[in-house]
């Protein structure tokens, strides 16, 4: 018994970790997920996926849905990774790596994220549909323009309704297992 509870306590004990290292201060417990259903999805965006137990789950702007590390304050770089669909992909190249401007790398220093030209893509299943999952290294600049290390990009893409682009520069463990097994939400 104690064993189980250990295997499943301890991904969310490292990303808890990891969003302490983001602000230097002690994290705030995992918030629940919102809307929870009684399959043990949430909906994120178009999707129903089954969250992690350290998921917050945030609409943005129109068209982002934006999934973070619960507890951890707005105003901080935080694990975190954004649907894109809508309004909010049509001025999107999806065949190019998404790194807006004012993206930053995974970390608390703030690094600015500029695309590579080392990019893979291959097959992937969203929501039981056909994607590309494009993986992208990602060059850590500081506010002098020198590059402080890379980071890895991947953001999954599905042209079948609905039109949706995942991107993750945090690596969040089983996002993609997660996203294959997701369904799509019913209109409301």
């Amino acid at each position: 018994m104690l064993t189980k509870f250990v295997r499943k306590a301890l991904p969310v004990l490292a990303v808890v970790a990891l969003a302490a290292g983001c602000s230097g201060d002690e994290p705030a417990p995992a918030a629940e997920p919102e809307s929870v259903e009684a399959d043990g999805q949430v909906q994120v965006g178009s999707f129903n996926i089954e969250p992690a137990e350290y998921w917050s789950v945030t609409p943005g702007d129109p068209g982002v849905t934006t999934v973070r590390v619960g507890g951890c304050p707005d105003e901080d770089a935080c694990p975190e990774f954004q649907i894109l669909e809508r309004d909010a992909i049509e001025e999107v190249d999806v065949s190019q790596p998404y790194v807006p401007e004012g993206a930053t790398c995974p970390g608390s220093e703030g690094l600015s994220a500029t695309a590579t030209d080392s990019v893979e893509s291959s097959d992937a299943t969203v929501a039981g549909s056909s994607a590309t999952l494009m993986v992208v290294q990602l060059s850590c600049v500081d506010d002098a323009g020198d590059e402080v290390r890379t980071a890895e990009q991947r953001q999954w893409f599905t042209e079948e309704a609905p039109e949706v682009l995942v991107v993750d520069r945090w690596a969040f463990e089983g996002l993609d297992e997660r996203l294959a097994s997701a369904t799509v939400a019913s209109k409301a």
